[in-house]
């Protein structure tokens, strides 16, 4: 008998849920003989949501709440991956903004954030929903259209140039 330690989760009656670990301990005698358990819940529900926020801080911009560097690396890894197993084809797009210092060094860099943020959302609506966009650093961009053809990355390259224009 050892100890058992696993988690689950609770659903409420108003069906909000609660994250617990069930800690599961025998209680041995005097003579090393089992004659019980002790069950131990606890709740860790907000310990699981700092987890999930930190997973997100992790993989994320700050500023954009786009996807960073590390993690649009990885992502493109795993596509590249995925082709060379599967066949198929992604069309990428890197996006570098023309003078962006000058607006730093004229509007600081508040003005400069807030031009990132705008650059961010155009760009992200311009696409659809599983297509790919990550903030490199700086005034960088990346995006992956993970589905169709070379010319409809003609058309949406051109709208995110119309966009941030």
């Amino acid at each position: 008998h050892c100890d058992q330690n696993t988690r689950a989760v609770l659903v409420r009656r108003d069906d909000t849920r609660c994250s617990i670990r069930q800690v599961v301990s025998p209680i041995m005698n005097d003579r090393d003989e089992f004659c019980g358990l002790v069950i131990v819940f606890q709740d860790f529900t907000d310990a699981r949501a700092l987890q999930r926020q930190l997973a997100y801080a992790a993989a994320h911009d700050a500023l954009t709440g786009l996807a960073n560097r590390s993690s649009f690396i990885r992502t493109m890894e795993e596509l590249v991956d995925q082709c060379r197993l599967n066949g198929g084809e992604h069309q990428f797009m890197f996006v570098d903004l023309d003078h962006f210092k000058a607006v730093n060094d004229t509007g600081g860099h508040a003005a400069g954030d807030a031009l990132l943020k705008s650059v961010a959302d155009a760009i992200r609506n311009g696409l659809g929903p599983e297509d790919i966009v990550a903030r490199l650093g700086g005034d960088e961009f990346a995006v992956i259209l993970k589905s169709g053809a070379p010319t409809r990355a003609m058309i949406a390259a051109r709208s995110i140039i119309d966009a941030i224009r």
